[in-house]
């Protein structure tokens, strides 16, 4: 006979195989009998039960995509945080440099081993998805965790409560917030929630033949991977493990009267646990050390308060319900949800029995067990509480809530589906706030660190105020172009102790690049990092501090401020009491993000030290600005900085009328075409300059990437900063009246190739990789400019060509066509550097009678020596084409 709700005669069934032998047998008819009145033919219920299934399994998939969808939403928006930037600069090492840094550390190392084998596919570059490619793994295993709490619940009490629990947890902030995060957790809490599954598994044998139950060994081996695998990711997975062994002993002795078969079944649990303890043990020294001596600075401490112990526990039941985004307002309506939500299982009669009632209590013990067990380390051990370690622990907190939700909505329809209902509406409020609230963003150092290298000058220092977050720099600082127009800041030259800083000479800046210092934890305990240099954490005393900071700022002159958790590496201020006395602050500014970092610039306060090697072209403004020399290379590569520093004095006029003015340095080629430009205001601004005092602005002029090898004129112009109005120089070398030549540069192509840029078109080994049009709308007669960026690719063939340029009207008739050596004749085609990509300008002149109207420009490709057409290849080369358009001009 069938029954009408097989899923409840399902759970029914499974009641007896719960607790083994001790709870008596209650078979289908005890626990379900069907009415007369209802009984319906077996065709009819085989159809109701195939139509039930069939819809289970598309909400089943919805929760699923949903999830996806919401975790996928907002993924590698933002700079990574501190800790996630550790996570790609150690999945960035090599695997022993790796395993040798984070024995140093306080985290094991198979989260970062895991990253380094999916970066090494994937190749994340700083313009090319680094944020986002970097997060799928966390985003991978927290959409496990959503396939892996279907079954446990469905185990656990029936179907209906595991789609509940799965939805909760697709659309749970707690879960979305950490499945976007390059960390390690919810790798761990996949495999805790795997861990939980495979402990069913074995204690729970169903003894039917459908239930396919894999083999003991099968699952006690796969039990102790998980759980080591789990362990070398995260050492707090070892409360969760303590936890499910605690679950596993309850299960042994509620089968406690088949004595020798649950006797062997529990020896061989034992076993499987000293399988993990030997596949923990190469391990288990370090962790001792790093559990009884840690290498960190200690930047939790214990509660003052039962109060405060008090609010925590609230903030952990918020977390855990709504995530670590909704207000401390929220963390009361979490209390009385669960307190609602588990009350409903003392208020009603459960279908299942004590089943159900047990399976409420393994499930609060699989959460809050390991929370406590945090608490009490906490205030008798050392602090371990932070709320995203609970992230580990947090999924099967979701069938609680799914099932207590059930039983609201069989007390009272109303009142389950307003409390689903509240719950849903905080998670959206949760939810809008960790993608739109300020203070839920990450600290920006993407555009931080950017904006320092552009602001960078030679023999300028970088400090990092606490010493460990040199990650952010060393991740962020400019190492790779997103395109053939941008320039590179040299590479950082070196990452120093403050406690090596006497050994730095001053010259040693501007020659070998971005010198990054980092402090220690000032006044620090003398084990942190044990005492290796080798480690991200140190201590430094006050004095050293000051010492240090001396020498710095009298080698380099300016001092680049790094500045994040500086009260936990100097709580009592030394470094910024140090540059408020000692130096004058010229730069500040604040970035938005949980940790408010901030970068500020220190520099001498007195005149700036003069510097050698200036050129001997002096010249004066307009009786308010004279220039005594400049000093700059004769030879820089293409794609990188050029700096040049301009020595300047204020004249008579100036001190009679202050002014701001403006500097502006160009690279001019011999046709007298622009190629690079900086403007920027002297600092401090010529209206605070005083008499007799020599000035040095130190300039960085943006050379681009896809600029010709050649030699180019390096000029000079002085302009008011309100009106934009030039002043004339008077002297040697004055061109036009308005700019002064200070002298000649000699390009040469990029230093490495450029990779990872798209192309528009490829034409045998040449790649288009932009074309752009500088007028769209033109009179006949006039002129139309061109930049076309070519990018060649390694190849033994190569050749020169000729661009073919056509305007194509309406009908798709050529009007009118040009024709050019690509390069123009003074750097042909076939002597360009592979993957060195060049800026080809065209000019072209329309003819006089062309008739007004809208017409596409083409582009194609010919060979120099015989005029052989070139098709553009795309679609993986199963699709040619004689030429490509590159804009559409109208003619008026």
């Amino acid at each position: 006979m069938q029954y009408q709700d097989s899923g409840r005669a399902s759970s029914i069934i499974e009641e007896q195989a719960v607790f083994g032998n001790r709870v008596p047998y209650v078979s289908i008819r005890q626990g379900y009998t069907m009415p007369k009145s209802q009984s319906r033919s077996s065709n009819q219920i085989q159809s109701a039960e195939k139509g039930a299934v069939a819809r289970q399994r598309l909400l089943l998939l919805g929760g699923f995509l949903v999830a996806f969808a919401l975790r996928l939403y907002h993924l590698g928006a933002e700079s990574l945080w501190y800790d996630e930037t550790v996570s790609v600069i150690l999945a960035r090492k090599s695997i022993p440099a790796l395993i040798a840094h984070t024995a140093g550390d306080i985290h094991p190392p198979g989260y970062y081993m895991l990253l380094h084998m999916w970066q090494t596919i994937t190749k994340p570059i700083s313009f090319h998805g680094l944020e986002f490619l970097y997060a799928w793994p966390s985003l991978f295993f927290g959409l496990l965790i959503i396939a892996l709490l279907f079954p446990v619940a469905r185990r656990l009490y029936d179907r209906r409560v595991a789609l509940l629990a799965l939805w909760l947890a697709a659309v749970n902030p707690f879960h979305i917030w950490y499945s976007q995060e390059v960390r390690m957790y919810t790798v761990g809490a996949a495999l805790g929630l795997l861990c939980f599954w495979i402990l069913l598994r074995y204690w729970q044998p169903l003894n039917f033949a459908s239930d396919k139950r894999p083999s003991d060994a099968v699952l006690l081996s796969s039990y102790a991977l998980c759980a080591a695998v789990g362990l070398y990711m995260l050492y707090y997975f070892a409360f969760l493990l303590i936890a499910l062994f605690t679950i596993a002993l309850i299960f042994a002795w509620q089968g406690h009267r088949q004595e020798t078969r649950q006797k062997r079944r529990l020896v061989d649990w034992l076993i499987a646990h000293g399988a993990i303890v030997l596949l923990w043990l190469p391990w288990l020294p370090t962790f001792w050390r790093q559990a009884t001596d840690p290498p960190v600075p200690p930047w939790r401490v214990p509660w003052q308060s039962p109060l405060a112990l008090f609010e925590t526990l609230v903030e952990s039941l918020r977390v855990l319900l709504l995530g670590e985004s909704m207000n401390a307002g929220g963390g009361i309506w979490a209390l009385w949800l669960l307190v609602l939500v588990v009350a409903a299982y003392g208020y009603t009669k459960p279908t299942g029995g004590q089943r159900e009632k047990f399976a409420l209590f393994i499930l609060l013990l699989a959460v809050f067990a390991p929370l406590v067990m945090i608490v009490l380390t906490t205030l008798l051990v050392t602090p371990l509480y932070h709320v995203r370690y609970l992230f580990t622990y947090a999924p099967p907190l979701m069938i609680v809530v799914a099932a207590g939700l059930l039983r609201l909505y069989a007390i009272r329809r109303t009142l389950g589906a307003v409390a689903l209902l509240i719950l849903l509406m905080l998670n959206g409020v949760s939810l809008h706030r960790f993608w739109n609230a300020p203070a839920y963003r990450t600290d920006d150092h993407r555009t931080a660190v950017a904006e320092l290298a552009t602001n960078w000058r030679p023999g300028d220092a970088i400090l990092v105020n606490a010493g460990w977050v040199y990650t952010a720099l060393a991740l962020y600082w400019p190492t790779e172009l997103p395109d053939s127009y941008g320039a590179l800041p040299p590479h950082l030259a070196a990452i120093r102790r403050m406690t090596a800083a006497e050994n730095v000479p001053a010259e040693d800046a501007p020659d070998t690049g971005p010198i990054l210092y980092r402090s220690g934890s000032v006044d620090g305990s003398a084990s942190l990092g044990w005492g290796r240099p080798e480690s991200d954490f140190f201590s430094i005393s006050r004095d050293a501090t000051t010492g240090a900071l001396d020498t710095i700022l009298g080698s380099h002159g300016r001092v680049w401020y790094y500045r994040l958790y500086d009260t936990v590496s100097d709580p009592d201020g030394t470094i910024r009491t140090w540059f408020d006395t000692h130096a004058k602050l010229a730069f500040d500014q604040p970035y938005i993000g949980r940790d408010f970092l901030r970068v500020q610039r220190y520099q001498q306060d007195r005149p700036q030290r003069d510097v050698g090697l200036l050129s001997e072209t002096t010249a004066g403004f307009g009786n308010r600005l004279r220039l005594e020399g400049a000093a700059f290379a004769e030879s820089a590569n293409a794609g990188e900085m050029l700096y040049i520093t301009l020595a300047w004095r204020g004249l008579p006029d100036l001190f009679e009328q202050p002014e701001t003015f403006t500097i502006s340095v160009r690279l001019v080629d011999g046709a007298g075409r622009l190629v690079a430009q900086s403007d920027e205001s002297p600092s401090p601004q010529t209206d605070a300059w005083e008499k007799d005092v020599r000035y040095l602005q130190s300039m960085a002029l943006p050379v681009a990437a896809n600029s010709r090898p050649g030699t180019y004129s390096l000029e000079v112009v002085a302009y008011r900063q309100d009106t934009q109005e030039v002043l004339a120089p008077e002297g040697k070398s004055v061109l036009d009246g308005q700019r002064l030549r200070l002298g000649e540069v000699t390009l040469e192509p990029m230093a490495t190739p450029l990779v990872g840029v798209p192309a528009l078109a490829t034409f045998d080994y040449i790649d288009l990789i932009d074309a752009t049009l500088l007028s769209t709308e033109v009179a006949a007669g006039g002129t139309v400019a061109l930049d076309l960026v070519w990018l060649p690719r390694p190849s033994g063939y190569q050749d020169s060509y000729n661009a073919v340029l056509a305007l194509v009207d309406g009908d798709g008739s050529s009007v009118v066509a040009w024709r050019e050596p690509l390069g123009g004749v003074e750097y042909p085609s076939g002597g360009w550097p592979a993957q060195r990509p060049v800026r080809d300008g065209k000019v072209l002149l329309l003819p006089q009678d062309l008739p007004v109207g809208e017409y596409v420009l083409t582009l194609g490709l010919e060979r120099s020596s015989d005029g052989l057409p070139i098709k553009a290849v795309a679609w993986w080369g199963l699709r040619q084409k004689e030429s490509v358009e590159v804009g559409r001009i109208g003619v008026r």
